[in-house]
């Protein structure tokens, strides 16, 4: 068995792109998914900001962060 880990961090958005706000049963579901494929996983509920461009418009994201280490395998790379 591998000794190495690999860290993976997946920002979740707290709005749909309309503005309504993602429900907490649904970011419930997306962490139990991820605890179902992978063991584990820690989920920051510390909002994240996101900025990014979009044409000549710099759109802001609000965002949580779902971290899970899985062992460093083939099958955990794709």
């Amino acid at each position: 068995m591998s000794s190495k880990w690999r860290r993976f961090e997946v920002l979740l958005p707290l709005q749909f792109n309309d503005g309504r706000d993602v429900s907490g049963e649904l970011l419930a579901e997306a962490v139990l998914e991820i605890v179902d494929h992978f063991g584990a996983a820690s989920y920051e509920t510390q909002k994240v900001e996101g900025h990014w461009r979009h044409g000549a418009v710099i759109v802001r994201d609000n965002l949580v962060k779902l971290v899970v280490d899985v062992p460093d395998l083939p099958g955990n790379r794709r």
